[in-house]
């Protein structure tokens, strides 16, 4: 008998979160999956990672900015908790126009 695959859920928190490296920050989203804390440590190390392997994001500003610093210096704090992965998308493109980040690469 074959299994049906689980509907993906839609509707799971979603934090949007700020990086902080120097003067500089970087908006952006992830998903919420455990705590909120965990999932923002979890990121930060993806971005962490990226910055120092991902040729094909090589020039992204964040990951520029993480190549020159020790990892301790960067710090990532939450901005607000949205439910809905739409709505936090949507969310994070009014953050970025509204405060204009100096970090993120590109305002969609």
């Amino acid at each position: 008998m074959e299994q049906k695959k689980r509907k993906r859920r839609s509707d799971r928190n979603h934090a949007i979160y700020k990086i902080v490296v120097g003067g500089e920050f970087y908006i952006g989203v992830t998903v919420v999956d455990g705590t909120v804390k965990t999932s923002l440590k979890r990121r930060l190390g993806k971005h962490w990672s990226r910055a120092k392997t991902d040729r094909a994001r090589w020039g992204w500003k964040i990951y520029k900015a993480l190549r020159r610093i020790e990892r301790e210096e960067a710090q990532i704090e939450l901005v607000e908790v949205v439910r809905g992965k739409v709505a936090a998308h949507k969310r994070e493109r009014e953050l970025i126009k509204l405060v204009g980040p100096t970090l993120n690469s590109d305002v969609r």
